[in-house]
Order: structure tokens, then sequence, then C-alpha cells
């Protein structure tokens, strides 16, 4: 299968590894429509964010009642879809957020619900993202319901997402796994075509990609 024969993209990562930017490059190459989760409303986030312990629960219902909203949408759409988010990352972020207890509530709302997920990629594109860099990009780019995030939470992420990707959730779909920086990659033409070419190129599970020189 080549990109000319996907319709469905996806690009994931943790808080501020450029998904937007890159998702935004890549639906504007190839002509698509964006299912942006700027377009999400969590009216918990910052509540979250200030008291993860109290709000995580209804942080992540929120989420995955958006999300398949969201999802569902593109549905029955003709075009060529890019997601800068997936459904998995509802239970990455909730094995990092939730309790024991409400995990496995979460656990079994999700098994529930996410059958019904209308939008399923057939390739991902996973950023690989150090986060060093991530929390340069959090307190550049300012938002106030990020000012509690530290370092710790960001690495706990980072391990989940990428054991998640990397591992179970590259079987049966193509994954690409790119460890550069990819708010450059969207502003360069010349990485865009080598993430492009390494798309059509991508074998069934999971495949790597550098295209910063």
């Amino acid at each position: 299968m080549n990109s000319q024969a996907i319709t469905r993209f996806a690009v994931e990562g943790i808080i501020a590894a450029g998904k937007t930017s890159l998702a935004q490059a890549l639906a504007h190459g190839l002509q698509a429509q964006v299912l942006s989760e700027d377009d999400l409303y969590n009216p918990f986030l910052e509540k979250f964010y200030a008291d993860r312990q109290r709000w995580a629960l209804a942080c992540q219902l929120q989420f995955l009642d958006q999300r398949l909203r969201q999802f569902s949408q593109g549905e029955d759409a003709p075009e060529i879809i890019v997601a800068d988010h997936t459904i998995d990352k509802e239970m990455l972020y909730a094995q990092v957020n939730l309790d024991e207890q409400e995990f496995d509530l979460y656990q079994r709302m999700y098994q529930q619900l996410a059958v019904r997920c209308a939008f399923n990629p057939q390739l991902i594109i996973y950023l690989a993202s150090d986060v060093e860099v991530i929390l340069e990009r959090i307190h550049s780019r300012g938002r106030h319901s990020e000012n509690f995030i530290d370092e710790a939470y960001l690495y706990r992420l980072r391990d989940i997402y990428h054991a998640w990707f990397t591992g179970p959730g590259g079987k049966g779909r193509r994954v690409v796994v790119v460890d550069s920086d990819a708010t450059f990659i969207s502003r360069d033409p010349q990485a865009m075509s080598i993430l492009v070419d390494a798309c059509r190129a991508a074998p069934m599970g999971v495949s790597y990609c550098n295209p910063v020189a």
C-alpha cells in the first residue's frame, strides 16, 4: 500500500510533540481534511493539571466523549483525513492519570465505547520526542493550563507512549516512528518529502524515519 491508497492518517505523540503542526503540513500536501485536538473542549483540563488526583477521571471521560464525537464526523468522508490524535491515547493517558479503581472503571467503559470509534488510521506517524525539548515548548507557548506539568509526568507519558506505539500498538497497522523535531519537519519541504516517501514505503508494523539529516 502507498500513501495514495491510504486515506486515514494520524500523528501521535505526547503533549507539545508537534502533532498539530505536522498533521496540518501533511494534510496540506495531501489536500486532506484535518481532525485536530485543538477543536476539542474540556472544561476539566485546567482543573486536572492543578489537582490531578481529584479531576483525572472527569477529565479522561470528557476527552473520551469529545474524541468519539469528533471521529464520528469523518466516518463517511470520502476525502483523505489526517488527525493529530488517535483513540489509543485515551488508554495511555488513563494509565498515567488514574488510580487503580478509577482505571478499572474507565477501562471497562473504554472497551465498550472505543469499538464504536469511526476513525481507524491506516498509518500512524509517532513522534518520539525528547522530554527536555517538550518542556521548553510547553514553557515557550505559555498555556496557563499547562503551567503545572512537571518533568516526571512527561517522562512517564513518554515511556508509556513509546512502549505502546513501538510494541502492541504497531501490530496490524503501519506505524512510522519519527525521532526528529516535528516542528522543523513541518516547516521544511525536503524533510516533509522524506517523511511522505517513508509513509509510502511503510510496511505493516513499525518502521523508522529520520527526515532531518
